[in-house]
């Protein structure tokens, strides 16, 4: 710091050599990293600060951590969303520090954005069924020639 500093630059700043700065990957596949960290949510904005030596965001902004909106188990997949859906009492929350939890309004609007989704769903299955069913008829015919389906089946 005697070298590198003034008297009045080190009453403000401060000199590290890091190690780990060397040792880290290039770029792109530290931010692909930090990407799948905060998206999965083992990785807080301070978190991806702090191992690019930066500061963290101001007023706790970078402390939360982030859960993917669209997981939930396969079996509550297209019903209406019940009170176990919902978050656990102010007690339970003690338990998860740092991790926000869904609240009723998440629920709510997780509903409505499947339910947004569903015409959409809805026609994009009936083209295949239709693509379906006529490649399964073209097959038939050229399987089949004068014969009936009934003579098919039986």
């Amino acid at each position: 710091m005697r070298d590198l500093l003034t008297d009045a630059e080190a009453a403000d700043l401060f000199v590290r050599f890091s190690i780990d700065a060397l040792l880290r990957g290039d770029l792109k596949a530290r931010y692909e990293a930090y990407a799948i960290g905060r998206q999965w949510g083992w990785l807080s904005a301070d978190d991806v600060l702090d191992r690019e030596d930066e500061n963290p965001l101001p007023d706790g902004q970078g402390e939360v951590y982030l859960l993917p909106f669209n997981m939930m188990p396969a079996d509550q997949i297209g019903r209406e969303p019940s009170s176990t859906d919902l978050p656990p009492g102010d007690d339970d929350r003690a338990l998860l520090p740092g991790v926000e939890l869904r609240t009723k309004r998440s629920a709510t609007a997780r509903h409505r954005l499947q339910q947004s989704y569903r015409g959409l769903f809805e026609d994009v299955g009936a083209r295949i069924v239709r693509r379906e069913v006529k490649r399964v008829r073209g097959f038939l015919g050229s399987e089949l020639g004068a014969r009936s389906v009934t003579s098919f089946e039986g």
